[in-house]
């Protein structure tokens, strides 16, 4: 048996049976001057009726006009079209989404004769892309009531400890000369384990909200800085103090306040000085970042444990009275990392601690993208 055949039947064979539209419109008439069996498969149009059509602008969805346009536009320009997504439109009035590919067919002296286009049914894709979109729009409305639900859940259970706070030190200011000695531990005892809760619940309540996504907005830096004063229920011990050429930016609100809120936090909880303590947040310029720093006068990290500590559940300083799970700085560690920045220690022992970091900020008409939110 002679299994050869030759090229011209290959091609033949190729352009009739293969499942890619194959079609050849006249320059002057528009009109479909040849197509392949894919094109009548796909249209439900009999190989006639397409060829007899008054212009092949009739298998084109009035949905995809101003594409077409653009496509027509690119073509006259350039002689070729490449992967360009439009839609056509069957027989019966329903959409067939296709990628299309033009080239123009020239005679020896460069006179364009026809064109020769290629339309790819791109249906199945473009439904799982609509899919697709629906399922990140459910996903970001759940985001939001997530959040609202956590940030409700927060501020209550906030607004609770506050209560008990300043209860106790009420009690301890009007009845001081009437209060036994046990009762002034208990109430202390009281106060910290507040501050215990509050400082978990926050951690945990991060930890969980790691599937969120925020976009940027305007921040005042002073009110935020009061925000964590109060969120973390500072003594008057405390002083913070801001150091900065500009008060206001645009960034990622939410995510630059738990850094903020770990941070100090945390050089709170292990300073050693429980008369004074003194923190410097210093915010410096940069073309799209601001470099960040937070510096205290606290006892200072170690060389040996500073590779450990952004690790979770590390807590190193056994003298002091709070107690926790020591996830604080594993958060900022892990937000860090989503904005692809790094966090350095500079610690002396004995003579305190700054941790800096660069963080991004962005002008109002710029573009950002949208970063998960913890």
């Amino acid at each position: 048996m002679n299994y050869y055949i030759s090229r011209s039947d290959f091609y033949k064979e190729f352009y009739d049976n293969a499942p890619d539209m194959f079609i050849c419109v006249d320059r002057i008439s528009q009109k479909i001057i040849e197509c392949n069996q894919a094109c009548s498969d796909k249209l439900g149009y009999t190989k006639e009726e397409l060829l007899n059509m008054e212009s092949v602008a009739h298998i084109y969805h009035q949905d995809c006009y101003e594409d077409r346009l653009r496509m027509i536009e690119l073509y006259d320009r350039t002689g070729s079209v490449n992967d360009m997504e439009l839609i056509l439109v069957n027989k019966w009035g329903n959409k067939c989404y296709v990628s299309l590919s033009i080239k123009a067919v020239k005679d020896k002296d460069g006179k364009v004769l026809y064109s020769r286009g290629i339309f790819r049914d791109i249906t199945r894709l473009i439904e799982k892309r609509k899919k697709i979109r629906a399922l990140n729009k459910e996903l970001s409305i759940k985001n939001q009531d997530l959040a609202t639900l956590f940030h409700i859940l927060s501020h209550d259970i906030q607004s609770s400890l506050r209560i008990i706070k300043h209860s106790s030190e009420w009690i301890t200011e009007d009845k001081e000369s009437n209060l036994s000695t046990d009762t002034f531990k208990y109430l202390s005892m009281l106060k910290n384990a507040v501050k215990q809760i509050y400082d978990t619940t926050q951690k945990v309540l991060k930890l969980f909200m790691s599937d969120f996504v925020e976009e940027p907005s305007i921040i005042h830096l002073p009110h935020l800085l009061t925000e964590i004063k109060n969120r973390l229920l500072l003594e008057n011990n405390v002083n913070i103090t801001l150091n900065t050429n500009r008060d206001s930016y645009r960034t990622y609100k939410h995510l630059l306040t738990e850094v903020l809120y770990n941070l100090i936090g945390n050089a709170v909880k292990h300073h050693t000085n429980s008369k004074y303590i003194k923190i410097m947040l210093n915010i410096t310029s940069q073309e799209d970042s601001i470099l960040v720093e937070v510096q205290d006068d606290g006892p200072g990290i170690p060389k040996t444990l500073q590779g450990k500590i952004f690790e979770p559940f590390q807590s190193f300083n056994k003298n002091t009275k709070e107690q926790g799970f020591g996830l604080g700085l594993t958060i900022v560690k892990k937000i860090l990392e989503k904005l692809n920045s790094n966090i350095e220690i500079k610690s002396d022992v004995k003579h305190g601690t700054s941790f800096n970091f660069t963080w991004p900020v962005f002008e109002q008409e710029f573009h950002y993208e949208k970063i998960e939110k913890f």
